[in-house]
């Protein structure tokens, strides 16, 4: 394997704060998604830091909109 395709092949990661601005959560929020084992994620220390891979951001983002439109049918 080439570095190129080591790079192209690896997922992103975001931190909190960058998942946060994307969904338009609060850092807070996102930080207690992760907790609470909705989000997946990589802790970085004993400090808390993590790291969201960007897959996670489509999955939260796609199962906002089902959630939206199943209650909008109802």
């Amino acid at each position: 394997m080439t570095e190129s395709t080591i790079s192209e092949n690896a997922p992103t990661f975001l931190t909190t704060g960058q998942f946060a601005q994307r969904a338009n959560l609060s850092q807070a929020t996102v930080k207690r998604l992760c907790d609470s084992g909705r989000l997946a994620h990589v802790l970085l220390s004993r400090r808390g830091d993590r790291r969201i891979p960007a897959s996670e951001l489509d999955r939260l983002l796609t199962e906002a909109e089902t959630n939206r439109l199943r209650e909008g049918l109802t």
